[in-house]
């Protein structure tokens, strides 16, 4: 309808628990604001058709504990399991040891990994990032302020290679003594 021509939408700061359908009809939205609200969950493809073509994703200062069903991807506890990188993926030998056990996600080819390049999740409740992975074309990634503990769920992003920005502060996971080389070692591009 009415909407089908709006580019970008901001609900921010509306004490929103969900969305009730409320974007079916944009079509040609790229641009999807709804920091600060009460989001617990998130469905977004079923939210926005799918010629949605959405390139900015902000959703920090929810209460969101989990990015798969945002994205159209299970839980980890409801089936998604990633793939293990090994020395053979192109680490050299001196770094293999801090990549054993951690995790690449799965590709999804949905209306998200093929647009999205920026995703704020910044001070959620989030403990695991790697459904990200699915955003094959991501840029910008803030996921401040949450619960990131495992520093697989970085290895998971590998796949984003063109991520350029990475905030994860005041995440228990950058405190871990492997996280800067890790973080130079699997995204040269960060500036």
């Amino acid at each position: 309808g009415c909407l089908k021509h709006l580019r970008t939408l901001d609900v921010g700061r509306n004490a929103l628990r969900s969305l009730d359908g409320a974007l079916s009809g944009c079509a040609a939205l790229q641009t999807l604001v709804m920091y600060e609200n009460e989001l617990s969950e998130l469905h977004l493809p079923s939210q926005l058709p799918s010629a949605a073509l959405c390139t900015e994703l902000w959703l920090g200062g929810n209460r969101l504990a989990s990015l798969g069903p945002a994205l159209g991807l299970p839980d980890a506890t409801g089936g998604w399991r990633p793939a293990l990188l090994s020395a053979a993926s192109g680490a050299s030998a001196g770094t293999s040891g801090l990549l054993a056990g951690l995790g690449q996600a799965p590709v999804c080819r949905g209306w998200c990994a093929l647009h999205v390049q920026t995703v704020d999740v910044s001070d959620n409740e989030l403990t695991d990032l790697s459904p990200l992975a699915a955003c094959l074309n991501l840029r910008t990634l803030n996921g401040a302020f949450n619960r990131v503990v495992a520093l697989a769920c970085l290895g998971a992003l590998s796949g984003c290679r063109g991520l350029r920005v990475l905030q994860l502060n005041d995440n228990p996971v950058a405190a871990h003594a492997h996280y800067r080389p890790l973080l130079l070692l699997l995204f040269p591009a960060l500036t």
